[in-house]
């Protein structure tokens, strides 16, 4: 703790990825707040979005997109759990769930579990952008990057108050937020947002209006960029 906290006061100039990392650094490490700087990761927005269809209108089937490595870490069980719920409950639609994950799962009837897709592919893509909403219960995490990849694609997101993540998930506008483990709250939400495909299509305009502003790959880049430059120039001048 110490070391750590000797080498991040000697450093000219921090870039965290959110505001709970900075405030972090603050509180627990002293850090004066002046030299930390929130850039956090982003995507390509173009890249993201959708070409066709608007993926938020209703359709005969509303998919429900789950990706993460650690199914479980991920919230994979209260995931699973809301979804057996919510097949016994949903008369009027039909619901599927889509598992991107390393994780081997028992299968389940209205279940598709991919193990073989790869970080940023044309299949990982195309599943974004035929699913309907996606879902992210995790319970332990930072700023999963999943979150802007699924705002970016027009998803309305279901997430938790986990760390960082209320910077990405605009709760109310952009999706909904639960606390971590809140079985009942997830299938909550998740009932509300398959029931209301109109709730879905706003709510999924907001999280790409989100992306493109604060976690757009092109503009946090050139933003890190000038913060180096900043950072050497300061440090040329006191040389």
């Amino acid at each position: 703790m110490r070391l750590t906290r000797d080498v991040l006061i000697q450093a000219r100039s921090l870039v965290v990825w959110s505001a709970w990392t900075r405030a972090s650094l603050v509180e627990d490490y002293g850090i004066d707040d002046g030299k930390i700087v929130v850039i956090p990761p982003g995507v390509d927005p173009q890249q993201w979005r959708p070409s066709s269809r608007d993926i938020s209108q209703p359709s005969g089937t509303v998919r429900i997109l789950f990706v993460g490595g650690d199914l479980w870490r991920k919230g994979g069980q209260g995931l699973l759990d809301a979804f057996r719920d919510l097949k016994g409950s949903v008369e009027s639609e039909k619901i599927e769930l889509h598992l991107v994950t390393k994780t081997k799962v028992e299968p389940m009837d209205g279940m598709v579990v991919y193990n073989d897709i790869q970080p940023n592919s044309p299949r990982l893509m195309q599943l974004y952008q035929q699913a309907s909403l996606f879902v992210l219960p995790t319970s332990a995490d930072c700023l999963p990057m999943a979150l802007a990849e699924a705002s970016a694609a027009g998803l309305p997101v279901i997430s938790t108050t986990v760390a960082g993540i209320p910077e990405i998930i605009a709760h109310g506008e952009s999706g909904l937020l639960v606390d971590p483990g809140d079985r009942q709250a997830l299938g909550q939400a998740m009932q509300t947002l398959i029931s209301n495909p109109d709730l879905r299509m706003q709510m999924g305009k907001r999280g790409q209006e989100i992306v493109e502003n604060r976690f757009n790959v092109h503009k946090n880049t050139a933003l890190l960029f000038q913060t180096i430059h900043n950072a050497v120039l300061k440090g040329a001048r006191r040389g």
